[in-house]
């Protein structure tokens, strides 16, 4: 999913760290959907402000 919505393998990895796997998951969703709705333009860099808050 993050490939698809132009997350790089490194920040994929990143927010997988200390949140683990569902906390990513559910992070990239976030990501995607406030994406589709034209609300975050940069998507790298709100999923590692969101992990970084997590």
């Amino acid at each position: 999913m993050a490939l698809m919505i132009a997350v790089s393998e490194h920040g994929q990895n990143t927010a997988q760290g200390p949140p683990g796997k569902q906390v990513a998951t559910a992070a990239l969703a976030i990501v995607f959907e406030e994406h589709c709705a034209g609300e975050v333009a940069l998507l790298g860099g709100y999923l590692r402000t969101m992990v970084e808050k997590a």
